[in-house]
C-alpha cells in the first residue's frame, strides 16, 4: 500500500504594470494582484518539509509566471482607451455566463438522453421520447448559446463603452507615471518591497 501526505500552498502577490497608451502615448501604471496554488507530496511521510517547500516553490513559480503574462483591463487615465491586450481580455470574458449556461445545457441534454434511452428500453416509451426531445433541445440550445456568445464577444468593442465609465475606472486603478511616487505614498506602498502576501 502506498501512503503519502499532500501539502497545498496558496500564495498571493502583485506587481506594477507600466503601460504606454497606444492611442495618446500617455505613460501610466496600475497594480495587478493574483493568486496561485502549488502542491507537494511526501511519500510515506518521509519528506514532509520537502513537500511543503515544493508546494510553496511551485505556487510562487506559477504566481511569477501569471504576473508576467497577464494584465488587468485598466484604461488610460488621459484618454480612457483600453490597450489591445486589455481588449482581448475583455472580449474573452464578455458574457461568459452564456458559455457556461450552454455547457450546462449540453451536459443536461446528455443526462436526459441517457435517462430517456433507459426508460425507452424499459417500455416507458412516452417518457423516453419526451426525454429525447429534451435532449435535442438541450444540445441545440447549448450549442446555440455558445455560438451566439462567441459572435457577441467578437463584435464587442470595449473602447465603445461610455468614456466617463472608462475614465472612472482609470482614476481608481491607475496613475500617470509622473505621479507614481505620490500614488505609492497615498496607497501606503513601499515600491522597493515586493508585493507578496
Amino acid at each position: 500500500m502506498i501512503v503519502w501526505n499532500e501539502y497545498n500552498c496558496q500564495v498571493s502577490g502583485g506587481t506594477y504594470k507600466f503601460v504606454e497608451c497606444e492611442d495618446c502615448k500617455q505613460k501610466y501604471v496600475y497594480r495587478m494582484m493574483r493568486e496561485a496554488a502549488g502542491q507537494g507530496n511526501s511519500l510515506y511521510f518521509l519528506d514532509n518539509a520537502g513537500a511543503e517547500r515544493r508546494a510553496k516553490n511551485q505556487a510562487e513559480a506559477i504566481l511569477k509566471k501569471t504576473l508576467a503574462a497577464e494584465c488587468d483591463a485598466v484604461p488610460c487615465p488621459k484618454c480612457g482607451a483600453y490597450q489591445q491586450d486589455m481588449m482581448a481580455k475583455l472580449c474573452r470574458e464578455y458574457r461568459l455566463w452564456m458559455f457556461w449556461t450552454g455547457v450546462f445545457a449540453i451536459f443536461a441534454g446528455v443526462l436526459s438522453g441517457s435517462l430517456g434511452f433507459i426508460l425507452f428500453e424499459a417500455d416507458s416509451r412516452g417518457w423516453g421520447l419526451g426525454l429525447g426531445v429534451v435532449t435535442l433541445l438541450g444540445f441545440a440550445g447549448g450549442i446555440g448559446l455558445i455560438v451566439w456568445r462567441r459572435k457577441l464577444a467578437d463584435a464587442f468593442e470595449p473602447n465603445d463603452t461610455p468614456l466617463e465609465d472608462r475614465l472612472a475606472i482609470a482614476a481608481v486603478r491607475s496613475t500617470k507615471v509622473n505621479n507614481f511616487e505620490k500614488w505609492l505614498k497615498e496607497q501606503e506602498i513601499d515600491a522597493d518591497q515586493p508585493i507578496m502576501n
